[in-house]
């Protein structure tokens, strides 16, 4: 049976049972409960701190990634628009369309469109 049976009634009476087993602790038994609980808590607190910096670096990593998926889309979409700006000017100057082919790497279908 439970030294202090009222403690389950209300939050309070558990914080004060608490604080009447430590008060009843000897001198050394506090100091040492005082040192596990010091170290108990900077293990968490580096826990959390862990936690946050790799969360950190998730997101950061996400975004490099974002980052460079973007560069390499824009620069295929400029390459593409490049080659459509050529074949359009060669089709203007009245080249054939083999040689803006060939030019370009653009289908015959594609340059028709132009």
């Amino acid at each position: 049976m439970d030294k202090y049976p009222f403690t389950n009634d209300r939050p309070i009476y558990q914080q004060l049972a608490e604080k009447a087993r430590y008060a009843n602790l000897t001198p050394q038994e506090q100091e040492l409960y005082d040192y596990d609980l010091r170290n108990y808590l900077a293990y968490v607190d580096s826990m959390m701190y862990a936690k946050d910096m790799a969360k950190a670096e998730g997101i950061a990593i996400g975004e490099a990634k974002g980052e460079a998926k973007g560069k390499a889309e824009g620069k295929a979409e400029g390459k593409a628009e490049e080659k459509l700006l050529i074949a359009q000017n060669l089709k203007a100057l009245g080249v054939d369309v083999q040689t803006i082919q060939k030019s370009t790497g653009l289908t015959a279908e594609e340059i028709e469109k132009l």
